[in-house]
């Protein structure tokens, strides 16, 4: 395999692992509402009806359910900036926390649904709030390859010759590079940037006279 070609292969793995799954591309929309929410805190942008009715929404399904809870808990509501903060921080947490799922691929096991539902809520919760104490080791180490036997190598470069990587055995194997973690949070991050910014734009056009 040429590097030419592990390079091509990599860079289209790391579009494609962006966009791959319908969580990621929920996240990214999430992510530019939320995004656009806090902008609109710190501009004086006029909403168009279509923007202040999905922003409504926002105010519905993400502040009204929150200030249920900390009222549930005799706790004072919190302003709705925070509950924005708080939310792009986990939405990042995400991004983040799926990609290291990816890496170190979890497992839960349990003979009833309940249980397994209740641990991947768990995981999952656990990656979304807890990703600034691990993407150091994306940042280390982001070149993503798999063996021939499915198993994951993590390396901070491109690695495609038989004996670069051992399997589980410690046996000399070839490996396929297939995305670069660092460019799949480079992408979604980007994309969730543009995406406010085509908030802005279409409530802007939505603005304009007839």
């Amino acid at each position: 395999m040429s590097s030419t070609a592990t390079g091509d292969s990599g860079s289209s793995g790391s579009l494609r692992n962006a966009f791959k799954s319908w969580w990621a591309i929920l996240g990214i929309i999430a992510t530019s509402i939320t995004g656009f929410r806090i902008l609109l805190r710190v501009t004086n942008i006029h909403l168009a009806p279509i923007i202040a009715y999905v922003i409504a929404k926002y105010h519905e399904y993400v502040h009204v359910p929150v200030w249920w809870l900390f009222q549930l808990i005799h706790l004072p509501k919190p302003p709705e900036w925070i509950i924005d903060v708080v939310m792009l921080y986990l939405l990042i947490g995400g991004v983040a926390g799926r990609t290291q799922m990816a890496i170190d691929k979890p497992e839960v096991v349990s003979r009833y649904f309940v249980m397994r539902l209740l641990g991947w809520a768990i995981v999952v919760t656990t990656y979304s709030v807890l990703w600034p104490f691990f993407i150091y080791q994306i940042f280390e180490a982001s070149k993503i390859h798999y063996d021939e036997k499915g198993g994951i190598h993590l390396s901070n470069q491109v690695m495609c010759r038989v004996g670069d990587v051992r399997d589980t055995f410690g046996r000399k194997c070839e490996c396929f590079y297939s995305f670069d973690a660092i460019q799949v949070l480079l992408i979604q991050a980007l994309t969730a940037l543009l995406a406010v910014l085509g908030w802005v734009v279409w409530n802007a056009l939505t603005e304009l006279p007839p």
